[in-house]
């Protein structure tokens, strides 16, 4: 790996002193170096490679490339978003010399006894291959000298197109013991799958995810002609999110119940094979290496100006009247703007006075209504309108996860169950509620909690069991934002609601 970062850098540091600039000056490239939009393809090579960590055994780095399209939208003289197409090939080798597998209580096809199976890999080898296509999304930098220097870092969504592995010419010794007869075997025995096996090989496919991958890139770009670039740099990819989908249940070693001999492997990557029965647990993309990018400005030229010495006296006349009329052409349309946006202004500001007249006299009907009907409830009626509100006063004062009742809750229930046993056909629900601290289900059991305490204790002091439903509600019903401790208190509380008479 070494050597392929000395390479990388020694071929850097050519293609700095070897590259020619343009003829034009510096004054003459500053004005035309400019792009607005670019497209490129390049081609990449380096160490793309499946990075992950054996429990037991080494993994080896491998060797791949990426090739693909992009676009650039330069917003300023400096900075741009890209984005765009790659494929590339991922490689690794995993290496389990002298890794055991146990397998335990296997049943012997002959005699019938169970016996332990287990496998010693001696010489076991397998290289994993898998192909993604890549949608980038990047933020460049260019800085302003001869041969300017570019950087850009982003994300990658990255999706598999294809995954393998592959093992060839492995030597697995498997040794079995019977724990009743206190008997090991380690020569030649088929029908259990005892002995050594050579060549053995095995091939599948990896079921991977999509994952995101984190990208950088740094490098220098230079101009080959006015609308054609070079960049040339080191990238670096590294993956956010395990690539695996498959589960880590099933043991590297699957022996085959109707012949034992014949057994197979799956792969390292989506098995279980140590000692303690340990599994990957996590695959990323990874790769690093020199890319390579000719990107082609198609950014409109602008016109060249025509000088005064170019022109006629006619000529000059006509351009200096024609960018008059330009100028007050302009000036008319934005006093015709500036007029239409004032007279629309003047519109919704009348529009909203009359919907705000209109609002203020239903309140105000509003009032008068509930004045008469106030003046026609009788005193029996007010009373039990005030015993309705006393009783669906909520519970309040509850901190974070309390279930139990304290001392001032207790008293204000108590002025709730003499008004309940002196109604004894109402019938109500507890109603519970909390803030949204903690997750869904602890908040549901929390405010059930909540709700069946208070049904307990009105029970206590008399209230027909009967009469009393609960409900948890969580934290989907708040009574204020739980942007602030003071809301979160209001909203942790439990409702007695009345339902109706019996």
């Amino acid at each position: 790996m070494k050597k392929l970062y000395i390479l990388c850098i020694g071929l850097l540091c050519f293609l700095c002193g070897g590259l020619p600039a343009s003829g034009q000056s510096k004054n003459e490239q500053s004005k035309n170096e400019q792009s607005k939009n670019e497209l490129s393809l390049h081609v990449g090579g380096g160490q793309p490679t499946l990075l992950y960590t054996l429990p037991h055994g080494q993994r080896e780095l491998g060797f791949g490339g990426d090739a693909g399209l992009g676009y650039t939208r330069f917003v300023s003289s400096s900075v741009g978003v890209g984005t765009g197409v790659s494929l590339s090939r991922y490689t690794a080798t995993a290496r389990l010399d002298g890794a055991t597998i146990s397998l335990l209580n296997q049943q012997d096809g002959r005699g019938g006894w169970s016996y332990d199976l287990h496998t010693t890999l001696v010489s076991y080898r397998e290289q994993q291959q898998a192909t993604f296509i890549h949608i980038p999304l990047v933020v460049s930098y260019q800085s302003k000298h001869r041969y300017p220097l570019y950087a850009q870092a982003g994300v990658k969504f990255s999706i598999p197109l294809s995954a393998r592995y592959e093992t060839r010419n492995a030597v697995i010794h498997n040794k079995v013991y019977y724990p009743d007869l206190d008997n090991p075997i380690e020569n030649q025995l088929p029908y259990v799958g005892a002995g050594t096996f050579y060549g053995r090989s095995a091939e599948g496919t990896l079921n991977l995810k999509p994952v995101y991958t984190a990208a950088a890139e740094a490098g220098i770009k230079w101009r080959l002609s006015r609308a054609l670039f070079l960049y040339a740099g080191l990238f670096v990819d590294y993956g956010l999110t395990d690539a695996l989908r498959s589960p880590r249940t099933e043991s590297l070693m699957r022996p085959n119940a109707v012949d034992p001999a014949n057994f197979t492997t799956g792969s390292v990557l989506t098995s279980r094979y140590t000692p303690d029965n340990r599994a990957i647990d996590k695959v990323s993309l990874m790769a690093a290496g020199l890319k390579l990018r000719i990107a082609f400005d198609f950014t409109p030229s602008a016109p060249r100006p025509f000088s005064a010495k170019q022109m006629s006296q006619e000529d000059v006349q006509n351009l200096v009247q024609m960018r008059k009329d330009a100028s007050l052409a302009q000036r008319l349309k934005a006093a015709a703007e500036a007029k239409q946006q004032q007279d629309f202004a003047e519109a919704q500001r009348k529009k909203l006075e009359n919907e705000l007249r209109r609002r203020v006299a239903d309140v105000r009907l509003r009032q008068q209504q509930q004045q008469a009907q106030m003046l026609q409830l009788t005193q029996e009626e007010l009373a039990h309108a005030e015993m309705r509100k006393i009783v669906e006063q909520p519970i309040v004062s509850y901190t974070v996860s309390q279930t139990e009742l304290t001392p001032d809750q207790k008293t204000d229930l108590d002025r709730k169950a003499t008004l309940l046993r002196q109604n004894p056909s109402l019938k109500i629900i507890c109603v519970g509620h909390t803030c949204n601290i903690g997750s869904e289900e602890i908040n549901y059991r929390i405010s059930s909690a909540r709700a069946r305490a208070v049904r307990s204790y009105l029970v206590q002091q008399g209230v027909d069991e009967s009469r009393i439903s609960v409900l948890g509600e969580g934290n989907r019903h708040p009574l204020a934002p739980n942007t602030n401790e003071k809301n979160r208190k209001k909203n942790r509380r439990v409702e007695i609601l009345i339902l109706g008479e019996e």
